[in-house]
């Protein structure tokens, strides 16, 4: 099967939510195919499985028909896996495959006893600790380039990536081991795109973003972990992001950082992160469902806020506060770029594959974004008239 046929039979298969099992040719390709992505860069993986699925989420691929259809893989693959378990795994968490020749580090510290865990709580906790056993890869230094070309996406946030880019640097040419990035909060307008810039960044730093919320969060567990002798328990903030990153250098999230809830009946969760903020103390963490010390200092964190006003001094303080301006109307072409790539990424297309938008809805979302520099409601205006654009464009094209 060519890979354009390949291509097409994917697509259609996902979309029709059609099961594996109809179609064992296609499977077979689809295998194959992903064998063939992971030879051509280097990764050996025999298998079928989960750790195939691992491995293609691991790869950086330069060419994007080649990342295009590692997603195809991934998500086709994912789908056939899951429908070939009698019941859920008590975990689908588990690390990426070292990339040849990356640096690894090990999280977890000691290995004492923890009575009274039972049953599949015990099963589910030891699982993890053997995953979190095993050391789990980290960054090598950034490529400034990377990090260069946000500009091209976020020119808005200019400052903060020469912030950035100027400490990679700096630390490159001291000789420096490992990159060492302080905890910054980004503070800018509602829907300006802070969470979105955090994530990209997260890229470019060759690390992998995790994903916090923080709004209406009003229990300290879900930092710290909860123990499992209770109902609710849960593995702590840094255990999930290492694994579900695969990394021990993830670049932890914490959206909305102002918006944490104020009940203290279960513990601040602010005041249970202020470990995690220092290295020192983040090299020793203690997971309350793990039982076990985490070393988190190779993590970086990053958080966003519409307004610093209100946060805990002791969070303050532990925080390089960065201004994000708003996005300006000569900055449109960089807008919509974006859009155009998240839009294709989630439809597993090739960006290029999307044509432009017309001059007209341009000025249009010009004028919008003159009038508000939410980014979200220009998203939202943007897809409706490139969608009705497309489709008078296909019906012309059929017709």
């Amino acid at each position: 099967m060519d890979r354009e046929t390949l291509l097409a039979n994917l697509r259609a298969s996902l979309l029709a939510g059609r099961p594996c099992e109809e179609n064992t040719e296609l499977l077979t390709a689809a295998q194959s195919a992903a064998h063939d992505l992971l030879a051509a860069e280097g990764v050996a993986e025999r298998g079928n499985g989960p750790a195939l699925i691992r491995a293609l989420a691991g790869l950086r691929l330069r060419r994007m028909e080649d990342a295009t259809l590692a997603a195809l893989l991934g998500r086709f693959l994912g789908r056939c896996a899951e429908a070939s378990l009698e019941e859920p795994p008590a975990t689908t968490l588990a690390p990426a495959l070292p990339e040849p020749g990356r640096p690894v580090f090990r999280m977890l510290l000691d290995e004492p006893a923890l009575p009274g865990a039972t049953g599949d709580v015990a099963t589910r906790r030891d699982t993890l600790r053997e995953t979190l056993a095993e050391a789990l890869p980290v960054a090598g230094w950034p490529d400034p380039a990377r990090i260069a070309a946000l500009d091209d996406s976020f020119p808005w946030f200019v400052s903060i990536t020469d912030t950035i880019l100027r400490r990679v640097r700096l630390a490159k040419r001291l000789g420096a081991s490992q990159l060492d990035l302080p905890p910054i909060l980004i503070v800018g307008p509602p829907g300006i795109g802070k969470t979105r810039y955090a994530l990209a960044l997260a890229e470019a730093l060759d690390r992998r973003g995790f994903l916090q919320p923080m709004a209406g969060l009003s229990s300290a567990f879900a930092i710290t972990g909860v123990e499992p002798s209770f109902q609710s328990a849960q593995p702590s903030l840094p255990a999930r992001a290492a694994l579900e990153t695969g990394r021990a250098d993830p670049l932890v999230i914490l959206d909305e950082i102002e918006k944490v809830g104020t009940d203290r009946h279960h513990g601040a969760p602010l005041e249970a992160l202020l470990p995690l903020l220092e290295p020192s103390t983040a090299a020793r963490f203690r997971d309350a469902f793990l039982d076990r010390l985490l070393d988190a200092s190779r993590f970086a964190w990053c958080a966003t806020a519409n307004a610093a006003t209100g946060l805990p001094t002791p969070v303050l303080s532990r925080f390089e506060v960065m201004p994000a301006p708003e996005p300006q109307a000569g900055q449109i072409d960089s807008i919509l770029h974006g859009f155009r790539l998240d839009w294709a990424k989630r439809l597993g297309l090739n960006f290029q594959c999307l044509p432009p938008e017309s001059e007209v809805t341009k000025a249009m979302l010009q004028r919008e974004l003159r009038r508000s520099p939410d980014l979200r409601r220009l998203e939202r205006m943007w897809r409706t008239a490139v969608e009705r654009q497309w489709l008078a464009i296909q019906e012309v094209t059929d017709g």
